[in-house]
Formats: structure tokens, sequence, C-alpha cells
């Protein structure tokens, strides 16, 4: 009988024993599921995390580099600009110089112009005084000519007849041209130059006039 009691107590304590076991295997079960649950949980957040951050990351590369880009595109704007205005400023200064040149050569064409204006003027004054010069010589030669086909007899200044002839027509030519005269004792020669002496005695001095 008292065997049977061992044996049975030993049975008994052994089924605590495994029960025990089991509790304990199964808080240890929960208690690293609760574990796994809690890691996968932080796992959880720090992807969530994570991604987020990425996504900042991502976010914020983005506005950098469009940032960068408007920064570059402005720069390439006002460097445009810029070069546009010195293009602008050099093709002035060209523009001017060049108006200036061509202002000068007009100037200097004008003064051309007006020096040989003024040449050609003065020789066609000259050859007009030159053509005139010998108009007057020709004239004053034919006058000659014609005092001597036709002359008469000169008067005194007080109107008296000359050698005692008839009234001469008192006709003298001008331009240096002999002429004749007649008169009582017949024809003489007289010179036509002004303030020359009339040949033979009692005879008067001739004035001439010049034009």
């Amino acid at each position: 009988m008292g065997e049977d009691k061992k044996k049975k107590e030993e049975k008994k304590r052994k089924m605590i024993e495994k029960e025990n076991r089991k509790e304990e295997e199964k808080k240890k079960k929960n208690k690293n599921k609760k574990k796994r649950e809690e890691e996968e949980k932080w796992r959880r957040r720090r992807r969530i995390r994570g991604r987020r951050m990425k996504r900042r990351r991502r976010k914020r590369r983005r506005r950098r580099r469009r940032r960068r880009g408007r920064r570059k595109k402005e720069k390439r704007k006002k460097e445009e600009k810029k070069k546009k205005e010195d293009k602008r400023k050099e093709n002035e200064k060209k523009e001017e110089k060049k108006n200036e040149e061509e202002e000068k050569k007009k100037r200097e064409e004008e003064e051309r112009k007006r020096k040989e204006e003024e040449v050609k003027k003065m020789q066609e004054e000259k050859k007009e005084e030159k053509k005139m010069k010998e108009e007057e010589k020709k004239g004053g030669e034919e006058e000659g000519e014609r005092g001597e086909k036709g002359g008469g007899e000169e008067e005194d200044e007080g109107g008296r007849k000359k050698n005692g002839g008839e009234e001469g027509n008192g006709e003298e030519e001008e331009g240096g041209g002999r002429k004749k005269k007649k008169g009582g004792r017949g024809e003489e020669d007289a010179r036509g130059e002004e303030g020359g002496e009339e040949e033979e005695g009692g005879r008067k001095k001739g004035r001439r006039r010049r034009r």
C-alpha cells in the first residue's frame, strides 16, 4: 500500500512538473511572441520613418536641384542680357564711328568741291578778263583802221579852222590808231596816242581819251 501511494505521488508530481513546463513554455512562447511583435512594430515604424525620411530627402534633393536649375537659368539669362547689352553698345559705338567717318568724308568732299568751284571760277574770271582785253585791243585796232580810211580835220579849242583850209570834221579815233586830217595844205597824219604831238608847226596837240 505504501508503494502504491508513493507511485501515485510520483506520478502526480511528474504531471505537475509537466504542466509547469508546458506553462513555462507557453509563457516563454508568449513572451517571444510579444517580443517579436514589439520588434515588428518598431521595424514597421522604422520602415515608415525611413520611407518618410527618404521621401523628405528626395524632396530636399529635388528642391535643391530645382533651386540650382533656377539659379543657373537666372545666371544664364543675366549673362545673355549682359552680352546683348555689350553687343548693343559696341554696335552703337561702331555706328557712331561710321557716321563720324561719313560726316568727315562728306565735309572733305564738300570742301574739295568748293575749292574746285573757286579755282574754276577764278579761271573763268581770268579767261573772261583776257577775252575782254583781247576784244578791247581788237576793237581799238579796228577803230584805228576806220580812222585811217575816213578821218577828218580837227578843230582848235576856240572852234577855229586849222591850216586855213575847210572846216574839218574834228573826228578823233580812239585806241592808238593813226588818223588822217584834211586841211588846206593837204592830208596830214596824226598819231592817236594820248598826249601825242601833231606833226608840222602851227598844229595843235591832240588829246586822246582812252576807254
